[in-house]
């Protein structure tokens, strides 16, 4: 069967006022919350492409072809680290060509990281975006990368076709472990800097995060791979997601420190929490053009063997003819 894309996309205002009042959105406010983000982000965060899902072991399809995931570091260009309350996560800023992800076994610079933030619950029973056979993890860790090869900056890539890719990582309280010995002590104590008293928009610079030490914590080799969206306005419909099937071990004290920033002005509650979005469906039922759900277990894909995934772009209209 081969797959005949017919795509029309409307670059209208309504795309343009979604990036620029990106900072009107919250997640506890009823009048701008989640469940209002269709309405007022019409053709994006309604579309049929949409982020998180619940990652279903029994309906993804094994690809051998997958590869192991890698972060990489450019050494040859100084590292500065800045971290961010932007009054809906902990956000953290990577210098510009520093750090990189491979996907296909090659250091080939093509997808640069750019960011990482984080999304957590009030509660320990959930924070994480996505679920993993409808379990939820009390926060879940999201970096950030656009493909560099087409274009120059994440701003640029945000709202075009392919243009990021998004590492999904979850993390789960371990009572057994201290402190010292999770991946947040790793990052230099990144920890370190969340407190009551960084609220939004304060920024902290943090030396010699080492960011490829996340993967030492799972098994970069076992995850689930599909095509969506962001998870917050504007919903742009071009990310590569990778959720690593593995848990990230933390304290409960390390949560804590998450749950203890403020929240920006736009929030009803004060204190950052639940600061993640419902789960969407993987296929609406009026889906034209179904997405598959694939997972890794040890080996490789290069990108774009996955039929039509890249080709998927951000649209209101979308046409699909089979033959």
């Amino acid at each position: 069967m081969t797959y005949h894309w017919l795509i029309s996309i409307q670059i209208s205002l309504l795309f343009v006022n979604c990036l620029c009042n990106g900072s009107e959105w919250s997640y506890s406010n009823i009048l701008t919350g989640p469940e209002t983000w269709n309405h007022h982000y019409r053709n994006m965060c309604s579309g049929y492409y949409q982020s998180p899902i619940d990652l279903k072991s029994d309906i993804s399809i094994l690809d051998l072809r997958l590869k192991t995931v890698v972060i990489y570091r450019n050494t040859s260009v100084a590292e500065t680290t800045t971290i961010t309350n932007n009054g809906h996560s902990a956000d953290v800023t990577f210098s510009q060509n520093t750090w990189f992800i491979s996907f296909d076994g090659l250091r080939d610079y093509k997808y640069e990281i750019a960011k990482m933030h984080f999304h957590w619950g009030n509660t320990d029973d959930r924070g994480s975006e996505h679920t993993i056979d409808g379990i939820r993890f009390p926060l879940e860790g999201h970096i950030v990368s656009f493909r560099r090869e087409l274009y120059s900056s994440l701003e640029e890539a945000i709202g075009r076709p392919g243009g990021l890719a998004v590492l999904g990582i979850m993390h789960n309280i371990v009572e057994s472990i201290k402190s010292d010995q999770t991946v947040f002590k790793a990052y230099n104590n990144f920890s370190g800097v969340l407190n009551p008293q960084f609220a939004p928009p304060n920024a902290l610079t943090v030396d010699n995060m080492n960011l490829s030490l996340i993967l030492s914590f799972l098994n970069p080799s076992r995850y689930f791979r599909y095509f969506g969206s962001l998870t917050t306005p504007p919903c742009t419909e071009n990310v590569l997601w990778t959720v690593f099937t593995d848990q990230v071990p933390i304290t409960r004290e390390q949560v804590n420190l998450f749950r203890s920033l403020p929240y920006g002005p736009n929030e009803k509650q004060t204190t950052m929490g639940d600061n993640f979005r419902p789960i969407q469906p993987l296929n609406p039922a009026d889906t034209l053009a179904p997405r598959s759900l694939y997972r890794a277990t040890a080996s490789s894909l290069s990108l774009l063997s996955l039929p039509g995934l890249l080709c998927i772009m951000l649209t209101s209209q979308l046409t699909v003819i089979f033959s």
